[in-house]
């Protein structure tokens, strides 16, 4: 069938064609027609994520997903189910000043990340109304390139297809799809906009809109994005490289941080405010995001929050890193139960003093880092760890001991 063809193709072209694959599935028409195909083409291992944000009645959550097991288990796929607290989406609103909806989207995208590649259902008829949607906020260049066929690990294998083609697809193999009530109310641009839409445009208008997409996706593609190395708690890049690049990729490299470690849309305001930092040196912290510009390189670190867990061999630190025992040339090696009962892992903080070495601040600067994680005991710091915020790893002299080579070593990892 075309449509499976198409599908196909979507994925030869990113070379994802027997690789394990998870799709994004609500079991609306769009990811169930989806889910559908992959499970007669695809021949790499497959799965469905269903993320429930908790933002519905129980009573139509609860139907919903009796339904999309049942879908699943009759094509095969096995499904997993994440699930929100309730009040995740509603926090994460406030927090980052946004609807309902991008906050939704924020959270499960952060799900859906941790199972890529993933393939999601986003079709032709969501690409003109996204272009629409752009369009009436005054979008940048960057966003009227519309949704991405292939971008950081998700594929759209249905971006050429439209609606009424998924819809058929799906009634022809008896399927039934579930309803989000949401998608009824007018609470946000998009539904807004999927209402006004139908039957407003042509075949050859709607055409000219993707086109639009297209040109721009073109356009920037003409730009090589600039390459940041991740240090799994903060990225480091050329500063000079940033300075002589071009403004499309200047921006492109700053929505992608903004994206990864703020919240809501970036300010037109501080890209200049980053772009002079990047020109005169120095810092730059947003609250969220700390930017540090210095010597030849940009230091860009999510801020820290508020964080202090035990001390384990086996720690999650904010950002998605963890304390974790390593063999890495810079781990510390000490006994953990020379630490003593009480010992626990946080940020480091103004005034914290290595024990036997000086202040940790002093050793943060001469490592161009804004913070770095401390084991903290009843004695005092016991040791810094910073190496995966562009810094180093030091111990207090009290936990060296002979043979140390046969003692566990420990690192900050993603």
């Amino acid at each position: 069938m075309p449509l499976e063809e198409a599908v196909k193709a979507a994925l030869a072209r990113h070379g994802l064609e027997g690789s394990a694959l998870s799709v994004a599935f609500s079991g609306g028409y769009d990811s169930l027609c989806l889910l559908a195909v992959l499970s007669r083409v695809h021949k790499g291992p497959l799965k469905a994520i269903y993320v429930n944000h908790n933002i519905r009645s129980q009573e139509e959550l609860s139907a919903e997903l009796v339904l999309n097991r049942a879908n699943c288990q009759r094509l095969g796929v096995p499904l997993e189910v994440v699930t929100l607290e309730r009040g995740a989406v509603s926090r994460r609103a406030q927090e980052d000043r946004v609807t309902t909806e991008a906050a939704a989207r924020a959270l499960r995208y952060e799900v859906l990340g941790q199972h890529l590649p993933v393939a999601t259902a986003h079709n032709r008829d969501d690409q003109v109304e996204s272009l629409l949607m752009k369009l009436v906020q005054g979008g940048t260049l960057a966003s009227l390139s519309g949704i991405r066929r292939y971008r950081d690990g998700i594929v759209r294998p249905l971006l050429d297809v439209h609606r009424s083609e998924i819809e058929s697809y799906v009634d022809s193999l008896g399927l039934v799809a579930s309803h989000d009530s949401t998608n009824d109310e007018d609470f946000c641009l998009r539904n807004r906009v999927r209402s006004s839409l139908k039957g407003l445009l042509s075949v050859e208008e709607e055409a000219v809109l993707v086109r639009i997409a297209d040109n721009m996706q073109a356009v920037l593609d003409r730009f090589p994005p600039l390459e940041a190395e991740d240090l799994g708690g903060a990225l480091r890049l050329d500063r000079q490289a940033f300075l002589k690049a071009h403004p499309v990729s200047r921006d492109g490299f700053l929505y992608e941080v903004w994206g990864r470690y703020g919240r809501g849309r970036l300010p037109d305001g501080m890209r200049t405010r980053i772009e002079e930092l990047a020109l005169k040196g120095g810092r730059l912290s947003t609250g969220r995001i700390i930017f540090t510009a210095r010597k030849d390189v940009i230091l860009v670190h999510q801020g820290p929050c508020c964080f202090a867990k035990p001390f384990s061999p086996s720690l999650s630190i904010p950002g998605g890193l963890g304390l974790a025992p390593s063999s890495s040339y810079q781990a510390l090696r000490f006994d953990p139960g020379d630490l003593g009962e009480g010992a626990f892992v946080r940020f480091s903080e103004p005034g914290d003093v290595l024990e036997g070495v000086g202040p940790v601040s002093g050793l943060l600067s001469s490592w161009g880092c804004p913070y770095g994680l401390v084991v903290q005991t009843r004695e005092g710091v016991k040791a810094v760890f910073a190496s995966a915020y562009g810094g180093r790893n030091r111990l207090s002299p009290s936990l060296h001991k002979d043979g140390w080579e046969t003692l566990p070593g420990y690192d900050i990892m993603m």
